[in-house]
């Protein structure tokens, strides 16, 4: 969990860069509260007391409570969170800590299947690329998906909204954009504050030759919101 980014309720944390983002806001955190909040998410729901923290962020550091406190207050206003009513990490009086939101990773950032997760058949699509259907069991290419929504939060950012995406024939191109980076970018809370709406493809491999602006302006007509057409 120290690499990846995961959601803690409608938080986006990304432990790389020590950011926390919902939609627009974003915030920077200490490398230390970020090591907190790490810890506690990933014994989420757990009661985790002081000497544990402790030990684990402060390496046994003869420190006392007192920074631990200061930076349980610091990752609360981060979230947004307060001690008297706490949503995301609640004081547990003489014992410590839990974190009371949920904590979720990414679309396709699983390791493996959960047990009967998937009901519709083989999860083996053959030799055609995965689609958004596909995303359920999607799995394996963790680090990919990261580097393309990495890529596209740093292009969105310095106003350059366009990322491309190169690689051989059969490498799992396509797979991995309908598949791994449009589903996560399509649930409710997105990545990085970057959300979408609604998709459309164009294969060129079934571009006929001059037909390139028929062919899109075809793609184009396919495009829905809410099963709707989006041009009509």
């Amino acid at each position: 969990m120290t690499e990846q980014i995961f959601f803690f309720a409608d938080w986006q944390v990304s432990p790389k860069s020590n950011r926390l983002s919902r939609g627009a806001i974003s915030r920077q955190l200490e490398p230390k509260a970020m090591e907190v909040l790490l810890y506690l998410c990933s014994r989420a729901g757990d009661v985790v007391s002081s000497e544990e923290l402790l030990q684990a962020c402060w390496q046994g550091q003869e420190t006392g409570d007192n920074p631990l406190h200061k930076t349980i207050a610091l990752v609360r206003r981060a979230l947004d969170d307060s001690a008297s009513s706490p949503q995301f990490i609640e004081t547990i009086r003489r014992r410590g800590y839990r974190t009371l939101a949920e904590v979720t990773f990414p679309v396709g950032h699983e390791a493996k299947a959960k047990p009967q997760v998937w009901q519709s058949g083989s999860p083996f699509v053959g030799l055609r690329a995965f689609n958004a259907a596909d995303a359920g069991v999607f799995f394996g290419r963790r680090q990919q998906i990261n580097a393309v929504l990495e890529q596209l939060d740093r292009q969105v950012r310095t106003g350059r909204g366009f990322c491309l995406l190169l690689g051989p024939s059969g490498s799992g191109k396509t797979s991995l954009i309908q598949a791994g980076v449009l589903p996560n970018l399509m649930t409710p809370q997105g990545v990085h504050g970057i959300g979408v709406v609604s998709a459309t493809s164009l294969d060129m491999a079934d571009v006929a030759k001059g037909q390139l602006y028929l062919t899109l302006a075809a793609s184009l007509l396919d495009w829905e919101l809410d099963d709707t057409p989006v041009y009509q």
